[in-house]
C-alpha cells in the first residue's frame, strides 16, 4: 500500500487485499517509495521479487500524520465510499464510517 506524503510515499506489505468492515490483514512499514509508483497500474519489481499491481485507489481527506507513528487513521474515499482507512500494531483494516472502532 502506497500513501503520497509530499516527495515520496509511506508504503506497508500487506499480508491481503483488506475487505471492508473485515479482519485485520497483516502489514509491515517499508522504505518509502518513489511518486512515480502512484501511477504505474501493473510492473514487473526488481530482483526477480514479482509484480506489483494496482488494485485499488482513493485519496485521503485529511492532512497525513507529519512524523511516523504507530497508530494511523485516515478518512479516505475508497470505492466510492468515505471510509476509514487505519494502520496500526494490529495490521491494516478497511472500516465504514459508522463502526465503533476507537484509538
Amino acid at each position: 500500500m502506497l500513501l503520497e506524503d509530499k516527495q515520496f510515499c509511506r508504503t506497508w506489505r500487506l499480508s491481503d487485499i483488506p475487505l471492508l468492515d473485515g479482519p485485520y490483514v497483516d502489514s509491515v512499514s517499508i522504505q518509502p517509495h518513489d511518486l512515480y509508483w502512484l501511477d504505474v497500474e501493473e510492473k514487473f519489481v526488481s530482483g526477480n521479487r514479482g509484480v506489483a499491481k494496482r488494485i485499488k485507489q482513493g485519496v485521503f481527506l485529511q492532512s497525513f500524520p507529519s512524523v511516523e507513528t504507530t497508530s494511523i487513521k485516515l478518512s479516505v474515499i475508497w470505492d466510492k465510499l468515505e471510509v476509514d482507512l487505519v494502520l496500526d500494531e494490529t495490521g491494516c483494516r478497511i472500516l465504514s464510517k459508522n463502526s465503533n472502532y476507537f484509538f
